[in-house]
């Protein structure tokens, strides 16, 4: 049973994506480059050198032989790399990209909300009420700051695609160089759709027509205009009164059946039932409202604990997948503590995209409705007279909770330093840092090497997504190896880590300049037939092993504004995202709970590295002088004081202009 907590409801005002409009931008100098086709023998050549991080001499032998075989004239290297090359001569664009939707997300039947969507944890709102976090509403209760904060969350989302829309944004770049901006076409409108054999599309609102959003409470969906006829918006306080009405809606009504958590099941069971509801006309166009809506807001008639450490599971999965819509590229979510956060699907938008849309407090939209009524909410009535329905959201209910029972996850914020001491005292690159903290963390605990998918961006191609940065190196491998040997001088420790981070840093150049292999040894599968798939270069123990991902990671930083996190690839491996700020590190970390995995003592594990790592360069005091923690201090404290003064000048523009809205209406209405 839904409760409004408090708040009067008064009147209430298979296959490459389908791309939504071509937004434009600012552009940089230099537009971005073709995907580049590395030839066999360079990805090999690194392909070797990383895998000698990890095995003996032998099995290296062994796959050199193999190698030597799959390269020969009229090999099956030769004409899979003809495919290729055939592929690259024919699009103007990218010969991966197809291959890599399909690939990774769109053809694997998987549970989306652990294996292929991220999510985020916003920072508390500045007006947050502490007595709300501590004490949320019990179950079934929707508060007033709820509310008022969707409002502003939707706002914000609006505000952000009419920045988008106007052109006025700069493309993304770095320095002179300009990224691929396509995953901005995708943000509002887009929606992955099940596909009628094995393979799902992406599918988006073509020049973003759409005028609505889609809310879910307690697994009822909701459509709310958002725009009127003549594109002005909704007010802030109108968006709330039309939120509490579909509170008041849900109140009052018999529920729908839960058609959402066939999104959080197996998709082949998805599959099956998007088949069964769009034999219906009316079930037909609820999905399409539900795809072409700009994006989908999820109240939580409920919340959790108020530790980060379990917070932070309501935007992940909700702890059962219920009230969501995990196809949709953004999903804003509101718990009744007033929490929120987002949850969305990285073959749509990735993290880093995502990242930028969600800054608070809100403002008022420039036009919006004056002196006219918005248009009421209306609930999506199914017609489910098919018991196949009902039976196949139980089945996604099953699977998708036997997963996210398994699923542990866990946040930590160390604030002993960040990109400052990173930078200046181990003057080391970022992603080195983290990446050598986390390959001690692991062998301290496990006693052995792993390979770690760090993913680094290949935006400045057409089309490009990610590449791995393989962090396992030789030299890698010597630094963690020596770091708790206490026979080794602290010296030669050093000198082992700055070899190290070189190693990384030179893959991590390589995979941005396109000349890392994962991506490429993926796509000569990718486009082997089915008994091709099975030669030895692919099936060989050493390829094998280098790509069992125990650790997959992701930087998320400065990460200002949220905790951000996705689950583990393997089976019995560790998802991370780490953000770095200027004085702390944030870092989450998720796992299946198996015999061999545990989250918290590799929590732990890493905690204790990054502080023990800091014997190995100067003392601050040494490199900022005496007294640098007294002057951190002060600057924090200016930095607040003039957050402040911002804040309440900010808070009396926004008064001073809703004043003089409320004297307009009363103008118009005289």
């Amino acid at each position: 049973m839904l409760t409004l907590l408090t708040g009067k409801l008064g009147k209430c005002k298979a296959s490459l994506p389908t791309l939504c409009r071509n937004v434009s931008f600012i552009p940089a100098t230099k537009p971005p480059n073709r995907f580049p086709l590395p030839s066999l023998d360079q990805t090999f050549e690194v392909f070797k050198k990383s895998s000698r991080a990890l095995l003996p001499e032998k099995p290296m032998m062994r796959m050199d032989e193999i190698y030597s075989e799959f390269i020969k004239e009229d090999g099956l290297g030769e004409r899979l790399q003809g495919r290729l090359e055939d592929r690259y001569q024919r699009n103007n664009v990218t010969w991966y990209e197809t291959l890599f939707l399909n690939g990774k997300y769109l053809s694997r039947n998987q549970i989306l909300p652990t294996k292929s969507n991220w999510y985020f944890q916003f920072k508390d709102h500045p007006n947050q009420p502490h007595d709300l976090l501590i004490k949320p509403p019990p179950k079934g209760v929707l508060s007033d700051f709820q509310i008022e904060r969707a409002a502003g969350l939707i706002t914000n989302m609006l505000n952000y695609k009419e920045l988008l829309d106007s052109g006025s944004l700069h493309a993304d770049a770095e320095g002179e160089q300009q990224f691929c901006m396509k995953q901005y076409n995708q943000i509002f409108g887009a929606c992955r759709i099940p596909g009628p054999l094995e393979t799902d599309y992406l599918n988006a609102t073509k020049q973003s027509n759409a005028k609505h959003i889609v809310v879910l409470l307690q697994d009822q969906i909701y459509k709310v205009n958002v725009y009127g006829e003549d594109n002005s918006r909704l007010s802030i306080s109108d968006l709330q009164r039309v939120l509490f009405a579909v509170g008041r809606h849900c109140l009052e009504s018999a529920p729908q059946p839960a058609i959402g958590k066939l999104t959080a099941g197996l998709r082949k069971n998805w599959r099956e039932a998007y088949e069964i509801l769009t034999q219906t006309e009316q079930n037909a166009a609820n999905l399409k409202t539900i795809s072409e809506s700009l994006f989908v807001l999820c109240l939580d008639d409920h919340s959790t604990k108020s530790n980060p450490n379990h917070s932070h599971q309501q935007f992940f999965h909700n702890t059962n997948a219920s009230n969501r819509w995990f196809d949709k590229s953004v999903q804003i979510i509101v718990a009744s503590s007033g929490r929120a956060g987002s949850n969305g699907h990285n073959a749509l938008v990735e993290i880093p995209i995502a990242s930028k849309m969600f800054q608070e407090p809100a403002k008022d939209p420039t036009k919006s409705f004056i002196g006219s009524k918005p248009s009421s909410p209306e609930r999506l009535e199914w017609v489910t007279n098919d018991d196949r329905i009902s039976k196949l959201i139980g089945v996604a209910e099953m699977h998708s909770w036997e997963v996210i029972k398994k699923t542990e996850s866990v946040v930590l914020r160390e604030d002993i330093y960040g990109e400052r001491y990173i930078k200046e005292i181990a003057k080391c690159n970022i992603d080195a840092y983290v990446q050598l903290a986390l390959h001690l963390a692991f062998y301290r605990m496990y006693k052995k090497h792993t390979p770690i998918q760090q993913l680094t961006t290949h935006r400045k191609f057409m089309g490009g997504r990610t590449e791995i940065a393989r962090s396992m190196t030789e030299e890698t491998r010597d630094f963690v190896d020596s770091f708790d040997d206490d026979d080794i001088l602290y010296a030669d420790k050093r000198k082992l880590f700055r070899a190290a981070v070189e190693s990384l840093e030179k893959n991590m150049e390589l995979a941005r300049a396109g000349l890392g292999i994962d991506n490429h040894l993926f796509a000569l599968k990718a486009v082997a037939s089915e008994n091709e798939q099975k030669a030895d270069f692919f099936t060989s123990s050493v390829m094998r092993k280098s790509q069992i991902w125990r650790i997959n990671t992701l930087n998320t930083s400065p990460g200002t504004y949220f905790f951000c996190g996705f689950g583990p690839q393997d089976s019995e491996g560790y998802g991370v995202s780490y953000a770095v700020g200027e004085d702390d590190i944030k870092v989450t970390i998720a796992t299946r709970k198996t015999d061999s995995t545990n989250v918290y003592d590799f929590r732990d594990n890493f905690t204790r590295i990054l502080k023990q790592m800091m014997i190995l360069f100067p003392k601050r005091s040494e490199v900022w002088g005496k007294g640098w923690e007294e002057r951190r201090r002060l600057e924090k404290k200016e930095e607040a004081f003039m957050q402040k003064l911002t804040e309440i000048s900010d808070a009396y523009l926004e008064k001073k202009e809703a004043l003089a809205k409320k004297y307009l209406r009363r103008k118009l209405t005289n």
